[in-house]
């Protein structure tokens, strides 16, 4: 109980200090605080609790400052879609004190290689930046002799035996006894052990209900052998160890180091990054670091005509450090970024080489007998020669996120041709271009685009804010009715096209209306001049009834690469669209047309075309309670493609006979129709062969059968039969053979006319 209480008094006494340094910095929050005020928080009641916390308290000459150094203050973030930001500090060295630059030990890798140092003037002269070094667990457990390389806590114990060897002074409940630490040993069978539950005098025990006189429970605990500085050997219960103090400064520090490495958390916890140059120097320093990342959300208010246009982000402070005044930048774009291990030492691993004759460390009777441990390669031993990669070693890991955005799936307008060949837009005849009719190229001018907010703002630390960063009072959009598809339900959407000078973000999308709400979806990323048509909601006042109707195909060209046989052609198609507008507004009805591109269509009251889908779309303006009837007629420049196992004398003959087909590619058509009949002879020669194979195959099985159920001269005949039929089945597969031999030659003739099509 003395234990605890001196262990908390300490603590309450340097949270105390700890808590008056931070009064006038109340942007520091529980994660960034002292670790003695993170001591009286965590530590156990029981004997065996884990005391690296302690180690802390005693170790440490001074966790808290009247007051700490002074940070360079924050002045610009700079967002990033991909997770990152950048942070610029500005302020003047002050010889007196020395500037820091609030990390946590987790950003620190980042923010090291990341660092640059700005100057309007290009007199800021900097000597170094100066920060503790980090250490991951295991290097931190290895530098203070600490076993193992488990994240289990340490206890008592383990940390104890850390120190073996050491000059340290052991305070118990009466004494300091000051002199070397020679083992920590285990609870032995053989000790008796401390009463911890006690019998009160005045209750009377029964027999054996106690375990040795008053005391219902006893407990062993470890024991510490010293070598006194008289020269005497001493045992010391734990449980009346109250302290240990190392009288070696760098076994102190050694310490506090794997404290920082293997307490859970301690990524967290601020290091301080100390900035030294020349006193008087007007710095700005500027790093990336990880940053929660910034999300956009729009508004569109309709007003009679007219559409107003809103943007939001949202951002996120997730440091401990308040912003007063800071310049937000967003930044619609997305740079590469990585993790890297900088911050903490690394070391190479180098080749162990043995001496020629080698010796062994301890006498080998000392060792029980048994070869000298250094040559099976245990702990502690020289091991054999080799060479180990991993932890600090050469190779380092890096891992890439991404970032998704929303995303969408369009239609490319492809459908099915006949023989059940696909249909895709030709690259070899130009109908028309649908994309053109919206006049919008989409195109961004730079790779980043940058938001900057007018208003400097102040956010507390880990506090979120939805900030203005795009507002247009005219913005191009309009309400419409819209039909992705024929025979659906009408869709309330919007006809959106980015006529600002900047591409707007992904993100949510709320529509308002009428004064109040309307409907939300969501906007994919949208250039510069892109235009959109979106649904937020059902419309069902209007519907639209399609007939699709194919007039004709015309075949235009042909190409081939020797594999297949590709015929460019050109669909018409009727499409007769049936309207009703039962609502008593008017309005613009949008369908989405299920054409490629690479089409002209006339009819409609007007053409557009979704930048984004990459789908064409018609307008019709249907007026109030009104009822109509609009054809479309349409023209597709397409692409069909035939792979040559499929290709017939017929198909190839219909191509030909096309009127718009030029010349010589019609001749050299005729030659391959002309090869294929051919082949398509052969392959009937074949099969009539193969079908009188089959018959002389069953006539030897019947005359076998015939000639096993005879008996003695009435299998003659048989057998003379027999051979006759091997004879023939010789003949007819020799001109199975033949027939393959020359159909697969007329094939190849057929793929090396169809190479020689593609010049003519």
């Amino acid at each position: 109980m003395r234990l605890r209480e001196g262990i908390s008094g300490m603590a309450r006494e340097l949270g105390n200090s700890a808590r008056d340094a931070m009064s006038a910095r109340p942007e520091l929050v529980r994660r960034n605080r002292p670790d003695s005020l993170l001591l009286e928080e965590t530590m156990t009641r029981t004997r065996a609790a884990t005391v690296t916390f302690a180690f802390a308290l005693t170790f440490a000459p001074a966790l808290a400052h009247a007051e700490g150094p002074a940070r360079l203050p924050l002045r610009t973030v700079r967002f990033y879609e991909v997770g990152v930001g950048y942070f610029e500090r500005k302020g003047q060295l002050d010889g007196a004190s020395t500037l820091t630059l609030p990390l946590p030990t987790s950003q620190l890798d980042d923010a090291l290689k990341s660092l640059v140092v700005l100057s309007s003037d290009g007199k800021a002269r900097l000597a170094a930046v100066e920060f503790d070094s980090t250490v991951g667990p295991e290097l931190g457990r290895a530098l203070a002799g600490l076993e193992g390389v488990s994240e289990a806590p340490l206890d008592w114990v383990r940390v104890l035996r850390s120190m073996k060897g050491a000059d340290v002074a052991v305070q118990t409940r009466g004494d300091t006894i000051r002199g070397r630490l020679v083992d920590v040993l285990d609870a032995s069978a053989d000790e008796r052990g401390e009463c911890v539950e006690p019998i009160p005098q005045q209750v009377s025990v029964k027999a054996g209900e106690g375990v040795s006189g008053h005391c219902r429970a006893l407990a062993k605990s470890a024991s510490l052998v010293m070598l006194t500085s008289e020269g005497s050997l001493k045992r010391i219960r734990s449980t009346e160890v109250q302290g240990v103090k190392p009288r070696d400064a760098g076994l102190s520090d050694r310490l506090r180091t794997a404290l920082s490495a293997v307490v859970p958390g301690s990524d967290q916890l601020s290091r301080g990054v100390r900035v030294l140059g020349t006193p008087g120097s007007q710095v700005t320093l500027g790093y990336v670091t990880e940053t929660p990342v910034w999300r956009s959300t729009y508004r569109v208010v309709f007003q009679g005509a007219k559409a107003a246009l809103q943007g939001w982000a949202l951002i996120h402070n997730d440091s401990d450090e308040a912003w007063r005044g800071v310049r937000v930048e967003l930044v619609n774009g997305r740079p590469d970024a990585f993790l890297y291990p900088l911050a903490a030492p690394r070391y190479a691993r180098r080749d162990l080489v043995t001496p020629e004759n080698a010796l062994s460390t301890v006498p080998q009777l000392l060792a029980d007998g048994s070869p000298d441990r250094q040559w099976r390669g245990e702990s502690g031993g020289l091991g054999l020669r080799g060479v180990g990669e991993g932890g600090g070693g050469r190779g380092e890991g890096i891992g890439l996120g991404t970032i998704g955005t929303i995303g969408r799936g369009s239609g490319s307008g492809v459908t099915k041709g006949t023989n059940g060949a696909s249909d895709a837009p030709s690259t070899e005849l130009s109908v028309g271009s649908l994309a053109g009719v919206a006049g919008a190229t989409g195109a961004a001018s730079e790779a980043l685009f940058r938001y900057s907010l007018p208003d400097a703002i102040d956010l507390r630390p880990h506090g979120s804010a939805l900030v203005p960063f795009l507002s247009q009072a005219s913005f191009a959009a309009k309400r419409v009715t819209w039909f992705a598809h024929a025979g659906e339900t009408g869709r309330s959407a919007a006809r959106l096209q980015n006529d600002t000078n900047q591409t707007m973000p992904p993100g949510t999308l709320a529509f308002f209306a009428d004064g109040g709400f309307a409907g939300e979806t969501l906007l994919e990323r949208l250039k510069p001049g892109d235009v959109r048509v979106l649904g937020f909601g059902v419309d069902l006042d209007v519907s639209l009834d399609v007939a699709d109707t194919v007039e004709s195909e015309e075949v235009r060209a042909v190409s081939s690469d020797g594999a297949a046989l590709t015929e460019h052609f050109v669909k018409r198609r009727i499409l007769t669209c049936d309207l009703d507008n039962r609502s008593g507004t008017a309005r613009e009805v949008y369908f989405t047309l299920p054409v490629v591109d690479n089409a002209r269509v006339v009819g409609a009251d007007a053409l557009d075309f979704d930048t984004q889908a990459k789908t064409p779309l018609a307008r019709f303006d249907v007026a109030p309670k009104t009822t109509l009837s609009k054809t479309l007629r349409v023209e597709e420049g397409l692409r069909r493609a035939h792979p040559l196992a499929t290709l017939t004398r017929e198909l190839v003959a219909r191509v030909a006979a096309s009127p718009k087909l030029a010349e010589p590619q019609k001749r050299s058509l005729g030659q391959v129709a002309m090869l294929l009949g051919r082949a398509e002879a052969w392959r009937v020669e074949k099969d009539r062969i193969a079908a009188e194979h089959k018959t002389a195959l069953d006539d030897m099985k019947r005359l076998r059968e015939h000639m096993a159920a005879g008996r003695g001269d009435d299998k003659e005949p048989f057998a003379a039969r027999i051979l006759e039929v091997e004879d023939r089945l010789k003949v007819i597969r020799t001109k199975v053979a033949a027939a393959e031999r020359a159909e697969a030659t007329l094939r190849e003739l057929v793929a090396a006319e169809l190479v020689r099509l593609k010049k003519a």
